[in-house]
């Protein structure tokens, strides 16, 4: 006769039954933080992208309503009347009003209210300053050039004052900022890309390097020696080898509350300090400094340079002046306005900001001919 079970082995089997139930349990637990974490990960990496991308347009925002916060991401989309101005831009770089009434047959009111908008969206530039007194609208997005398009295409390092030329390798992928360094490494890469292309003069080629998913860099710049990377408001050190490199994040993680303010963020540098610069654009300008505080691993915002200068170009920061120098006031960022010959004077001690027009003997004219010319800084280091 077989034997039945005893109460040992009744016990056994509920003991077996309860620790399954337990680690079923605690597997349910574990992956239900970890989607918890995965969704908070993935609201503030949706948040981070809608303010990045609020400078490319309208189409992008955090919106709040109540304890709730909504992403808006519904871009501008162009109609026919703004790719018939887009068009028509090909061939001067620019149109004025009158020139889209006569192309178009359209009122006046209609002309304006299509280029205002593409004006909005960042797509054109103003330019008052003409002689005539007519209004251009320039679109930089549309001119073409000869010089980029042909099989002679070239980059060269330029030394203003001397004219000596350093001829680079021809380049193949699109950018829009170039870091120099002080040995005469050459970055050249776009905002929002993971790769980057560097070399030497004398190289051949151009070396070309990308960040691991889902890294993209903001910004680069170098500081004695030593090349920065903001990735994320993020700041990280870069080093560059043949066909890879190395990121190493110094910290910056932050949150809604930490968040450093602003629309669009650059590196800067003053006095050997990594510098991350911030610009809004709200009723009026505003811009913040922030310095990267290395013990506590994070930014901390500044009203004071120490008497110094940032300079600021369209593409980002250009230079930092020390103090004394003749018509620069201390403790304020220069920085190229969006129209042709404007400049921002902005004080960082009591935030009043000045918008100037550059105006000087022998300036040349914007006649039909020329090509947009945005405000280049020359620094009394170079003279």
């Amino acid at each position: 006769m077989r034997r039945r079970p005893g109460i040992a082995g009744l016990q056994n089997a509920a003991a077996t039954r309860d620790q399954f139930r337990l680690v079923g349990e605690n597997v349910a637990k574990v992956r239900t933080d970890v989607m918890k974490e995965q969704l908070a990960t993935f609201r503030t990496q949706l948040e981070e992208f809608a303010r990045k991308h609020k400078v490319l347009g309208s189409g992008f925002e955090v919106i709040s309503v109540g304890k709730k916060k909504l992403v808006r991401s519904v871009p501008t989309e162009l109609n026919k009347d703004h790719n018939g101005i887009l068009e028509l831009a090909q061939a001067e770089g620019f149109v004025t009003v009158e020139q889209v009434e006569r192309k178009f047959s359209w009122s006046t009111g209609r002309a304006i209210d299509v280029l205002e908008t593409l004006l909005k969206e960042g797509l054109a530039m103003i330019d008052d300053g003409h002689r005539d007194g007519k209004r251009r609208y320039w679109f930089p997005c549309v001119t073409l050039s000869s010089d980029s398009t042909g099989a002679d295409a070239k980059l060269l390092l330029l030394r203003l004052f001397t004219g000596e030329q350093l001829r680079l390798p021809r380049v193949f992928a699109p950018f829009s900022r170039v870091i120099l360094t002080a040995d005469l490494l050459v970055v050249i890469f776009l905002p929002g890309r993971a790769t980057v292309q560097h070399c030497r003069p004398g190289d051949a080629l151009w070396r070309v390097a990308s960040a691991p998913a889902p890294h993209v860099f903001d910004d680069l710049i170098s500081v004695n020696g030593t090349l920065y990377a903001l990735v994320g408001l993020r700041l990280a050190t870069l080093q560059l080898s043949e066909s890879s490199l190395e990121l190493s994040f110094l910290g910056g993680e932050h949150d809604d509350a930490n968040r450093p303010e602003g629309d669009r963020f650059m590196l800067g540098e003053c006095g050997g300090e990594v510098l991350l610069i911030s610009v809004e654009h709200e009723e009026r300008v505003v811009y913040r400094v922030f310095r990267w505080a290395s013990e506590k691993r994070k930014w901390e915002m500044i009203t004071n340079l120490g008497g110094r200068s940032l300079f600021l170009g369209l593409d980002g920061f250009a230079a930092c002046v020390d103090q004394d120098h003749p018509g620069v006031r201390g403790d304020c960022l220069y920085a190229a306005g969006r129209r042709l010959g404007e400049w921002h004077e902005y004080s960082l001690a009591d935030g009043t900001c000045d918008v100037c027009n550059a105006d000087y003997p022998g300036a040349p004219p914007l006649n039909n001919s020329s090509l947009i010319r945005p405000s280049v800084w020359i620094f009394p280091s170079l003279c």
